[in-house]
């Protein structure tokens, strides 16, 4: 007989969190908003921030969110678009 077909690998939940923009606070520091696929539920994303289905901002950058699944130890990145700039 042939041998057994090995099991796939484990993957990480479909991710239920994109960008929903970037703006500025009052003192001009950069806040990146992420919104769940329910609509239901923004985060404002910084490290340490834990998300609904299992996972943890760990990275905040200019072009990217950084998002870590501790029990796979897999990184998933949202991209973020470069800011558009300003009609003249």
């Amino acid at each position: 007989p042939p041998p057994p077909i090995p099991a796939p690998a484990p993957s990480p939940p479909p991710l239920q969190w994109r960008l929903m923009g970037t703006m500025a606070n009052p003192a001009g520091q950069r806040l990146v908003v992420l919104t769940h696929s329910n609509e239901q539920q923004t985060v404002v994303a910084e490290p340490g921030v834990q998300l609904d289905g299992g996972y943890e901002v760990t990275a905040v950058t200019a072009d990217a969110v950084r998002l870590l699944y501790p029990p796979l130890q897999t990184e998933v990145v949202i991209p973020i678009p470069p800011p558009q700039a300003a009609d003249r």
